[in-house]
């Protein structure tokens, strides 16, 4: 019985494994989905600059943590 308790939680645990890939890579792909999403806000606004810089740099901090977390 020790050894059919043993392979389920190997089992268990590979399971885990691989849903915890799964939502990280959902997540990554709605985060890329958002990015686009700015990127035709941007094309719409006027020549704002300020607003532009800030939208770049909030691009580029969500492109470092999507990065950092692969």
């Amino acid at each position: 019985m020790f050894v059919y308790q043993l392979k389920n939680t190997r089992a268990a645990l590979l399971d885990l494994v691989l849903k915890r890939s799964h939502l990280r890579r959902l997540v990554c792909a709605r985060a890329l989905g958002k990015m686009q999403q700015s990127d035709q806000r941007l094309k719409n606004l006027p020549g704002n600059t300020l607003i532009r810089r800030s939208l770049f740099e909030i691009e580029n901090e969500t492109a470092v943590r999507n990065s950092r977390s692969k």
